[in-house]
């Protein structure tokens, strides 16, 4: 037990250093690109090249992550990250980094950060079902944890910038996923590097031509999408995962930012999507205590309802004092609802395809984001942020109403598992 535990703070700590070193990146190099080139269109392009490889990592995340194994997976994502942020910060201080070798680093970089967050998530399902820990309360940990990097990454990326420069700082953020990477192979003790599989693949077809390997590929990550069509479950959360996501990520990446800034306000900003961030993270940690006097089932329909409820209050756009308030509890009673999602995937689908099945809610957020986004904008050029705040809260009413009434939600203290797929055909090796 106590190798376990102590295995589990070594993730934790892995987790937290990944993600601060991913949001201290994600700070410094549109601030290089802006410092060495002065267009925001390049900027944008630098962005757009760390956005675009998270499609790969949605699709073949994954089979990663189930082929490789949690470990090696995230191991090599953290070191991967390191390294092209580290070539990045040396040759930019040395003057010999042209755009498109910057964009070629930064998408070298991101093609496996997916893979790197999924593999984490695995593990510690993989904790979970060794007994040392509760799936809530571990859930609750890694949830917490994540939602404190991205508090503190952003932040702390500003100060070095601010005593540094952009360069030394990137410099410096490349200790974190280094260190990330050493710690998660302190975890190898308490859990496989690789999953047990149930079945044994299917031979291969020879003389396979690279079309046909990418073909196969394809399959073997389809089988996540397999696994999680059977279960009605997981169907009914991916649905609501789908329809949250349009609803509430607009809200903070572009109505209150508009708002905010046609009002001069961007400080005001910066504090309610840190009450947000703060609350969330004390919601995911109280999830680990409410677990065990409430049902799953009635934490998470209370956080959606809930969610609902607040952002129509927000939808008012009340004094700053208010407002914060309104943050704080936005993100307080939404804190569970990662864990729960997890839990039910780590408890509801064979091991052998958690990684592939994780890529598929992954797929549902990144789906998602942008449909709410092309909603949100015209709806707030033509009734204003309060009109449009209130009209995303009224679209989300239907979600509630399903999480409210589903009977497939009854089953979330117990899922039931669904058989796990038969191995594709020539699955990579």
């Amino acid at each position: 037990m106590r190798s376990s535990n102590g295995g589990f703070t070594a993730l934790l700590a892995s987790t937290l250093f990944s993600g601060i070193g991913n949001a201290m990146a994600a700070v410094g190099l549109p601030w290089l690109v802006l410092e060495q080139a002065g267009k925001a269109s390049s900027a944008g392009l630098v962005a757009a090249a760390g956005s675009l490889p998270l499609i790969a990592g949605i699709v073949f995340g994954g089979v990663l992550v189930d082929k490789m194994g949690r470990l090696r997976t995230s191991v090599v994502s953290d070191l991967l990250s390191a390294v092209s942020v580290l070539l990045i910060a040396v040759l930019y201080l040395e003057g010999r980094l042209p755009l498109p070798v910057l964009v070629t680093l930064v998408v070298v970089g991101a093609v496996f950060d997916q893979s790197g967050i999924i593999a984490k998530v695995a593990l510690v399902a993989d904790y979970a079902r060794s007994g040392g820990l509760s799936p809530q309360r571990a859930n609750a940990l890694y949830a917490a944890v994540a939602g404190l990097s991205v508090t503190c990454g952003p932040g702390l990326a500003g100060l070095l910038i601010g005593v540094t420069g952009v360069g030394w700082m990137l410099c410096a953020t490349t200790v974190l996923p280094a260190l990330a990477a050493v710690l998660t192979l302190a975890v190898r003790r308490a859990v496989p590097a690789r999953p047990e599989t149930a079945h044994e693949p299917l031979p291969a077809p020879a003389g396979g031509s690279a079309a046909l390997a990418f073909r196969r590929h394809l399959a073997y990550a389809a089988e996540g999408f397999s696994v999680v069509r059977r279960s009605r479950l997981l169907r009914v959360l991916a649905t609501l995962s789908f329809g949250f996501c349009i609803g509430s990520l607009p809200v903070q990446n572009i109505a209150l930012p508009q708002y905010f800034q046609a009002q001069g306000r961007p400080e005001v900003l910066g504090l309610f999507l840190l009450c947000t961030s703060t609350g969330g993270i004390v919601g995911a940690l109280a999830f680990g205590g409410l677990s065990r006097r409430a049902t799953m089932r009635t934490l998470f329909v209370s956080a959606i309802v809930g969610s609902n409820v607040l952002l129509f209050a927000l939808a008012t756009l009340p004094d700053t004092l208010p407002l914060l308030v309104l943050a704080t509890a936005l993100g307080l009673i939404a804190g569970p609802i990662t864990p729960i999602f997890n839990i039910a995937l780590q408890a509801g689908v064979p091991a052998e395809v958690l990684g592939r099945a994780l890529s598929v809610f992954t797929a549902t957020a990144c789906v998602a984001a942008p449909v709410g986004y092309v909603i949100c904008g015209p709806l707030i050029d033509a009734f204003g942020a309060g009109a449009a705040l209130l009209l995303l809260a009224m679209a989300m009413v239907p979600i509630s109403l399903v999480a409210l009434c589903s009977p497939a939600l009854r089953t979330l203290d117990s899922p039931p598992l669904p058989a796990a797929p038969r191995a594709v055909a020539g699955q990579p090796d």
